[in-house]
């Protein structure tokens, strides 16, 4: 079983809140599983001494539920505990406050299994306005690592792989709202060699390695894509895919995701991408990255050995065609 290390503790608040959710779980006899930001945070860096560059107080859980009633009886039993209240604009928030002398940190709380419709997505009561994906999160419970936190507590956590799949949804489902998804995935890609995974590279990637030029960072992003597409069920792969393959970048930002320049989204950390508007480069920064980043994932290969077209082939037009 993994530990984290006394040297780099994960914050007590952040393990009194998770000990309630498994409580609040175990009684109701339900899986769980801890996602988001925060289990990016312990498999990189409580782990492995790497250190994402955006920092999160925010704790993301999905809970395998039912029904919608099975679910109102998960969330009364931590409202019962005078520890969470509900947030005022989002169904799946919640804040935890553990005394009154604590400051307040953010749960989310997604429910899945069942309750999900044919396509994967959960429409929110009551009156279904609200849709969210939740592709994916069956693979990460189902996958997740049982990781000792601190404090005698232990929680399923999913592994790199399931987060970057729950990030490519993530990004499908709130890239024109939210733009940090990319930047998730790119870091994934970046620190998987390092994250656990040096005997694998050398050991599971000696074809990528001989493609890569015996780069093992490089490898390693290809074993990830390839770590990805076996944790995809096959009944749901072909969905995956085609999801990634047609979704699109706002007007000026981009075109589909089945257009990906080889290799340099690692070499570099951005690509540059025209915008029309200086506002958008941040976005289409990201846009780009995420468009590499989706492409070799589900394939799972790496795109150079797909013959993917040259960078300059590659550039952005500000005018899209529809496919």
């Amino acid at each position: 079983m993994l530990k984290v290390p006394v040297e780099r503790p994960v914050e007590p608040l952040t393990i009194a809140l998770l000990r309630d959710v498994r409580d609040a779980c175990a009684q109701l006899g339900t899986q769980f599983v801890l996602a988001g930001a925060t289990a990016r945070d312990i498999l990189t860096w409580h782990l492995h001494d790497i250190k994402a560059p955006v920092a999160t107080r925010d704790v993301d859980v999905a809970v395998c539920a039912v029904s919608w009633a099975f679910h109102d009886m998960l969330i009364d039993r931590l409202l019962q505990t005078r520890r969470f209240r509900r947030h005022q604009k989002q169904q799946q928030k919640f804040l935890f406050k553990r005394s009154p002398d604590d400051y307040e940190i953010e749960l989310d709380v997604v429910p899945f299994g069942q309750i999900e419709g044919p396509r994967g997505e959960i429409h929110w009561p009551p009156g279904g306005d609200i849709v969210m994906t939740v592709l994916g999160f069956q693979e990460a419970v189902d996958t997740a690592e049982p990781v000792d936190i601190g404090e005698d507590l232990v929680v399923p956590v999913v592994t790199l792989p399931a987060f970057v799949l729950l990030k490519l949804f993530a990004w499908k489902d709130r890239r024109l709202q939210k733009n940090t998804d990319a930047g998730d995935i790119l870091f994934v890609l970046r620190n998987y060699f390092q994250a656990g995974n040096i005997e694998r590279t050398f050991e599971k990637a000696a074809d990528l390695l001989g493609a890569m030029d015996s780069d093992p960072v490089l490898a390693a992003a290809g074993l990830l894509g390839r770590d990805v597409r076996k944790l995809a069920y096959p009944g749901r792969r072909q969905r995956y895919t085609r999801c990634s393959r047609r979704q699109r970048t706002p007007e000026g930002c981009g075109r589909t995701l089945r257009h990906a320049p080889p290799r340099c989204w690692v070499a570099s950390s951005m690509i540059p991408t025209p915008c029309s508007r200086p506002s958008q480069r941040s976005f289409c920064r990201r846009a780009e990255e995420m468009r590499i980043a989706r492409t070799w994932s589900l394939k799972g290969r790496w795109p150079a050995l797909e013959r993917a077209p040259s960078l300059e082939s590659s550039r952005l037009t500000l005018q899209e065609r529809q496919l």
